[in-house]
């Protein structure tokens, strides 16, 4: 089994505070708003994945299983909805290197989602 979490979730984490900090063109007030949403839920994330981690060698519950992903589904939620929506433009104009990181964080969000559903997801 690979536990690739921890490194898309720093990864995620860059690219979060290089927007933040205005290293790829600057962003307006509710683009940096979502973009702190989005880059505090990976941190959290980041706590959850290592929880989880630690109850895999515990067989955890059915139950137990649903929870965590059901966690971690919440968590990043509204990473890949913000996400979307500062990378189709609704909420202004970007550069292309701010498009870039937008683009990377949404793919690091879904492997990390896809990751949590093979592990945790209960068997049938």
């Amino acid at each position: 089994m690979t536990h690739p979490p921890f490194s898309y979730l720093h990864q995620m984490q860059e690219c979060a505070a290089n927007l933040l900090d205005g290293a790829s063109g600057p962003l307006n007030a509710e683009q940096k708003e979502l973009v702190s949403v989005i880059a505090d839920n990976c941190r959290r994330a980041e706590d959850h994945v290592d929880l989880m981690l630690d109850l895999i060698w515990e067989a955890p519950s059915p139950q137990t299983c649903s929870t965590i992903l059901h966690d971690l589904k919440t968590l990043f939620t509204p990473v890949i909805g913000y996400g979307e929506l500062i990378h189709a433009g609704v909420t202004g104009q970007i550069t292309h290197e701010q498009r870039i990181a937008l683009q990377a964080i949404l793919i690091l969000a879904r492997q990390v989602q896809g990751w949590a559903e093979a592990t945790f997801s209960p068997s049938i």
